[in-house]
């Protein structure tokens, strides 16, 4: 991952889910993508550099 990758989050609908933040960390290479509080738990589509991959969101209560 670099400071410069693209992040796009859909549901399995097709509709495109509001990324408000995301934190690149040079050290470790991760980025972390922060995500509305009113999103629900399931599955989305995170695509990264238009590499898409299935991800699973779990809620914090």
């Amino acid at each position: 991952m670099r400071a410069t990758d693209n992040f796009n989050l859909f549901t399995l609908l097709g509709n495109k889910v509001e990324i408000l933040e995301k934190i690149f960390d040079e050290s470790t290479g991760a980025t972390l993508i922060k995500l509305p509080v009113s999103i629900s738990s399931g599955i989305y589509i995170l695509d990264v550099n238009e590499d898409e991959s299935k991800i699973i969101v779990v809620k914090k209560e």
